[in-house]
């Protein structure tokens, strides 16, 4: 999963990364979040991570290692996790294995709000403000095991698609309204922090978009994606 404050300890054990080094990036994660890359500065993430810069440059060589050993980390983590939903047997319906999308991307969003931020500021900010990515190649795993789950759930009659709709808009249109989802669950986040305490019954509108975390959302979301995607087939009760 993404970084966060309680999960340095085991991500240093189960990555082999120092604790030191993971205390760097969580706070360039941060500051990168927050600023940009190009306007935060080493001396910035060494005084947030409180450790000295020959320590960042021994673990990371400078500021451009850092960030690309986040991507390496964050994207690296959401896509084994997608791919493990698509290929276990513990999921063994369509409906299943994208509802556990599903939640693998909402609980990111709880556990580490930074982190998620942190990759959108990547797909979606300007590419002239940080170090060359290929964001395709990050994202090409996962978008391939979901277009080949849709596939396969069609081929086995498991899943008719409304018409005119592929796998290949199906998938894409499964990541748009989850990145759609937990953008605007980071876009509340950012007013309340910015506007401070705020009285529910004067702000309701606020704390409707604050709920869209919890398991009621997830489940309209879910609703939302299928009644517009297709029909789910119940393979029992067609047999």
């Amino acid at each position: 999963m993404p970084l966060s404050d309680s999960e340095l300890a085991s991500l240093s054990e189960d990555l082999g990364i120092p604790e030191m080094a993971i205390r760097i990036l969580d706070a360039a994660m941060r500051l990168f979040a927050r600023k940009g890359y190009a306007a935060t500065s080493v001396r910035e993430i060494v005084q947030e991570a409180n450790v000295t810069n020959p320590m960042l440059y021994y673990y990371f060589d400078n500021k451009e290692g850092v960030f690309n050993k986040l991507i390496e980390i964050l994207f690296g983590s959401m896509n084994r996790l997608v791919i493990e939903v698509v290929e276990s047997p513990l999921y063994p319906t369509l409906r299943d294995k994208v509802e556990a999308i599903v939640r693998v991307h909402v609980n990111s969003g709880n556990e580490s709000p930074m982190a998620v931020k942190f990759i959108y500021s990547v797909l979606l900010g300007p590419s002239e403000s940080r170090p060359t990515v290929d964001i395709d190649v990050h994202r090409r795993d996962p978008f391939m095991a979901v277009l080949g789950l849709f596939s396969e759930a069609i081929e086995a009659g498991e899943f008719v698609p409304n018409d005119g709709l592929d796998p290949l808009f199906l998938t894409a249109q499964l990541f748009g309204l989850i990145n759609h989802h937990l953008m605007l669950s980071l876009r509340r986040m950012e007013l309340l922090e910015t506007l401070g305490d705020l009285d529910e019954a004067e702000h309701p509108e606020l704390f409707k978009l604050g709920a869209l975390f919890n398991e009621s959302s997830t489940e309209k979301l879910l609703q939302l994606f299928f009644q517009g995607a297709g029909e789910l087939v119940d393979k029992k009760e067609s047999a």
